[in-house]
């Protein structure tokens, strides 16, 4: 598989937010470079900020792996839901 392959098949599978609160509520949602990428393009911040303020960093099995803060609740979640 080539890197393009990856790409598109990472596109199909990553996680898209419909803030209806379930995933929040319910679950840890891990973050890949490229939904980070995304998400600082979307709210116009830098990477470094955006990991400081809405990110956890965690081992699991020796490997490093980003986590969206989202207790007590989601950052993104609206505030009438």
């Amino acid at each position: 598989m080539n890197k393009l392959q990856v790409k598109e098949l990472h596109n199909i599978l990553k996680f898209k937010c419909k803030k209806c609160g379930k995933c929040c509520d319910s679950t840890f949602i891990q973050l890949y470079p490229f939904d980070i990428k995304n998400i600082c393009t979307e709210l116009n911040i830098e990477t470094k900020d955006f990991n400081q303020k809405y990110t956890l960093l965690n081992e699991i099995e020796g490997i490093p792996r980003v986590f969206l803060k989202n207790r007590p609740r989601c950052p993104f979640k609206e505030k009438n839901q």
